[in-house]
């Protein structure tokens, strides 16, 4: 699509359209309304534009929540056999910490 000068007559708008392998140009207008349609042509690409990207942001933000749920599930992992560990070698839990049992052998 271009807005083109030509002579002292202001601005004409032309759209490029492909037909098989030619690509000719069709007539929009020229002057205020050449100067209307292209500005309301930009319009539309950028709103196609910001279509495009957000949903390629709802595509990531949905890949990122399935990285948040492996990420939560290997660490619920880790802490149970952390856990474990501690019971194993004769440590309770005292207030979220980890604490040895007392033993009465003196």
């Amino acid at each position: 699509m271009a807005l083109e000068m030509r002579g002292s007559s202001g601005p004409y708008y032309y759209k490029k359209v492909r037909d098989g392998n030619t690509v000719r140009s069709v007539y929009h207008g020229r002057g205020e309304l050449a100067l209307l349609e292209h500005r309301w042509d930009e319009m539309a690409r950028d709103a196609a534009a910001d279509r495009a990207i957000e949903q390629a942001l709802e595509l990531k933000m949905e890949n990122l929540a399935d990285v948040d749920r492996s990420v939560a599930t290997v660490a619920s992992i880790a802490d149970e056999i952390v856990d474990a560990t501690f019971l194993v070698h004769g440590y309770h839990k005292h207030s979220r910490s980890w604490r040895r049992k007392w033993q009465n052998d003196r």
